[in-house]
């Protein structure tokens, strides 16, 4: 039996910790705390209706855990950005197949129906869920205080929106009762107490819709049929078959040209006046724009051709694997010329994300080839969703901002241009690399990096969040590493008449707002 008033209970202590999490509070280890009491009330509310999780779903709650964990261990944010997303999309999925457990087998479609499914009659479950029956068997009734309970509740919810308007109003008419009001709580925060409270209670509304939908409608019975597909194959097997050879026959003939001037190395580029920078820095954002063109097209065709026997579906596979063949050297060829255009250049946080972005599409092009020829690619949402997932720890793993200053101190300890600006425009994430560069450097750039990381300690100290919700581990890390090293002592930061910092540098005031620039 659903425990409707239980269930609402839950949801209610669950909206009052959102609140408590985030209101006022910058993010940081809140999001993990109030993702681990969502999964942990929503599955309380199915254990007290009798209802338990399939196998296949429980596998989403380790890693709905580990890429919610990403947002307070790292602060580089598209790396937050990408595990916020991802928790959020694998929590819809945890809601949506709960019992029924099929998640591996959805669709595209069936994944876009579900989720708007859930979040259509997840905010009318709760309105029109009926009230509890008392089981017909029942050898004693309940005790009294069970009775009565939920109705009391309810009656306290509604009250209190009145209570407090009314309170507001009596203190205002009267300045004896308005100071023992004030000595209770600060009226003149009511209208916060009362925006506060509705999203509250509407936030108890969509939880309790989502955590009734969970128990109640998570079966799955609209999955789409592999046998029966939503879309009619309309497009010959003829005119596949001619799109895919004379795609594959350009790529093959793009193929052989790099081969022979780009992977043949710097003698054949000369030979057409280019050089390796200027070859490397035209086309590789285009390249990636034909892998992933081409993957929607494998995937177009395989849904909307007609392939009515075992040999025309064999045929399809053989050209499409050869596309794809075709396609992963192109993207190969898309992550040399990156390689050199950051060898000319130097890294930023775009191009070390394309890196990893070209390897993972590089997966998921060999999978979905490996599961046509199978006869798997209804599997094509699963690899997606692996891929995804495993581009975001790789970011996570990686360490974006620190990897940066690593690569491009590198080149800075070789003699080449480092430009300390844009080290000084990265998360908290880049501080332990930076103070490493900082020992190994020479001057200028030895001053010119400390002078950064002391403005930064500055900056630091002035915005530290003080409350465990903000709590994140590479700020607090590098607030520790920053306190315990020698910059702080060598580039003290002043401030000047207007209240500006800066720091003394070769014997020149130079602004915190401006300490990374080099001369």
């Amino acid at each position: 039996m659903v425990r409707r008033n239980w269930i609402w209970g839950i949801a209610f202590i669950t909206a009052a910790a959102f609140d408590y999490l985030f209101w006022k509070h910058a993010p940081g280890i809140s999001f993990f705390v109030f993702v681990v009491v969502c999964l942990a009330a929503g599955i309380a509310s199915a254990v007290i209706s009798g209802v338990r999780p399939n196998g296949r779903t429980v596998i989403l709650v380790p890693c709905i855990l580990a890429t919610a964990a990403i947002t307070f261990l790292r602060t580089e944010p598209f790396t937050v950005l990408c595990a916020g997303g991802l928790t959020l999309i694998l929590m819809m999925i945890l809601a949506y197949t709960y019992r029924g457990g099929n998640w591996p087998l959805y669709g595209i479609l069936d994944h876009l129906t579900a989720a708007f499914r859930l979040g259509a009659t997840a905010a009318m479950h709760p309105a029109l869920l009926p009230a509890e029956k008392a089981q017909a068997d029942t050898a004693a009734p309940p005790p009294v205080w069970r009775r009565w309970l939920p109705a009391v509740l309810r009656g306290l919810a509604l009250a209190l929106p009145l209570v407090l308007l009314f309170a507001a109003l009596l203190s205002s008419a009267d300045p004896v009762f308005g100071k023992v009001m004030n000595n209770l709580f600060n009226i003149d925060r009511l209208p916060e107490y009362i925006f506060r409270l509705t999203y509250i209670l509407v936030g108890m509304y969509l939880l309790a819709g989502v955590f009734l939908y969970a128990i109640l409608s998570s079966r799955e019975e609209g999955l789409s049929s592999p046998d029966r597909p939503r879309v009619k194959p309309f497009i010959g097997f003829i005119e596949s078959v001619v799109v895919l050879g004379c795609v594959s026959l350009l790529f093959a003939v793009f193929v052989a040209i790099q081969f022979k001037y780009f992977f043949g190395g710097t003698a054949n580029i000369a030979v057409e006046k280019f050089t390796y920078a200027e070859y490397a820095r035209r086309g590789f954002g285009e390249l990636v724009a034909v892998a992933v063109f081409s993957l929607l097209l494998f995937l177009g065709l395989g849904t909307l051709a007609r392939r009515d026997d075992p040999a025309r579906r064999r045929v399809f596979s053989a050209l499409g694997t050869v596309l794809v063949a075709m396609v992963v050297v192109i993207l190969v060829s898309s992550y040399r010329r990156l390689l050199l255009y950051e060898n000319a250049y130097g890294f930023t946080s775009l191009r070390l994300y394309t890196h990893v972005f070209i390897i993972w599409l590089g997966i998921l092009l060999v999978g979905i080839a490996g599961l046509e020829i199978a006869g798997r690619i209804r599997w094509f949402s699963l690899a997606a969703l692996a891929t995804v997932f495993g581009f975001t720890l790789t970011l996570a793993v990686l360490n974006v901002d620190s990897t940066i200053v690593q690569m491009n101190g590198s080149r800075g300890l070789e003699g080449r241009r480092l430009d300390a600006a844009y080290l000084d425009s990265l998360s908290a994430d880049a501080v332990p690399a930076l103070l490493d560069l900082y020992s190994a450097s020479r001057q200028p750039e030895k001053d010119i990096i400390g002078a950064s990381l002391s403005c930064r300690l500055y900056r630091m100290e002035q915005n530290q969040q003080t409350a465990w919700q903000s709590y994140l581990v590479p700020v607090a890390d590098a607030l520790r590493l920053l306190r315990a090293s020698p910059v702080s002592g060598q580039y003290p930061v002043h401030q000047d008449d207007r209240g500006t910092p800066y720091v003394m540098r070769e014997g020149e005031k130079v602004s915190c707002w401006s300490v990374g620039l080099m001369d």
